[in-house]
């Protein structure tokens, strides 16, 4: 059981495949922020161009009051898209103290195990 806990090539394979979903999540995360950022600078665009338009004089103001109202509304639903997103993750490394004191609890829980002879998941508890 040590030899398997302790293998580090797994445990090397482990830390690259945690990094790996953590990259990924931070690119699915940038990629969802790039999208709202560009849909908001639409939407705001599109907003200044009523109220600049209506300053004009060019159409008319109970059209542009709706069409205010909806651009407003479309703003805020992508502002509250902003706040349900996440920071994106940044990539941990594990810190070689932790690796070793892993590597002790694992001698420690394999000691345990011996010494007692009970199976495995009562010890692990």
């Amino acid at each position: 059981m040590r030899e398997q806990l302790n293998a580090p090539d797994l445990i090397e394979a482990d830390i690259r495949k945690y990094n790996q979903e953590r990259r990924e999540l931070a690119a699915r995360a940038n990629s969802m922020r790039s999208a709202l950022e560009g849909k908001r600078d639409r939407v705001t665009g599109e907003l200044q161009r009523t109220i600049d338009l209506v300053i004009r004089g060019v159409i008319a103001e109970e059209y542009a009051k709706q069409r205010i109202a909806e651009l407003k509304t479309q703003l805020s639903l992508i502002e509250g898209q902003f706040g349900g997103l996440d920071e994106p993750p940044s990539t941990v490394a594990l810190h070689s103290a932790t690796l070793q004191r892993y590597v002790e609890a694992v001698d420690d829980l394999s000691k345990a195990w011996l010494t007692t002879q009970l199976p495995l998941t009562t010890v692990a508890r």
